[in-house]
């Protein structure tokens, strides 16, 4: 399962809800009809972009009086029903943990993903728990390798500073 947002308010009075996304894009988020809150499945019957939030209609939430339960609750999906990502794209869930080697050698492993404007960094904590941050960015990430559990990186020495 991975997080795909949370419920931040309702919307008008048939049961519509307003979700903060934690995806790329309207367009990703719409692919998805089914959706897991409060560990119970619900099909999406309806949604639509309002800024920056998604309005949603779920089965079965057909009043403002069935939302309750609902606000301030992270949205699930099932990872194998989420559209497919492009090509060096991943979900932040597939990187944390993995093994980041620079230049062959292991400076630890991906603890979290920071997401900025300009680019993503990987957070690296290595065995002694130093943090190495690393920009997602082609210059210094060389190979990711999901099924073979590794980031190859090539960091100068001022990211991998012993200090």
């Amino acid at each position: 399962m991975l997080e795909i947002g949370k419920i931040v308010n309702t919307h008008g009075l048939k049961g519509e809800m307003k979700i903060a996304p934690w995806c790329d894009g309207f367009d990703f988020f719409k692919q998805v009809k089914t959706v897991f809150i409060n560990e119970k499945q619900y099909e999406i019957t309806n949604s639509r972009q309002q800024k920056n939030l998604f309005v949603i209609k779920l089965s079965g939430v057909d009043s403002v009086d069935d939302t309750p339960g609902f606000i301030n609750k992270v949205v699930y999906a099932k990872k194998s029903t989420l559209p497919e990502l492009p090509e060096n794209t991943y979900y932040i869930v597939d990187l944390i943990g993995l093994e980041v080697f620079n230049n062959g050698e292991c400076v630890g492993k991906v603890y979290d993903v920071l997401q900025l404007k300009s680019n993503d960094v990987y957070v690296v904590k290595s065995d002694d728990g130093k943090e190495i941050l690393v920009p997602a960015i082609k210059e210094f990430v060389k190979n990711i390798s999901i099924d073979g559990n590794r980031i190859d990186v090539c960091l100068t020495e001022e990211y991998v500073d012993e200090d």
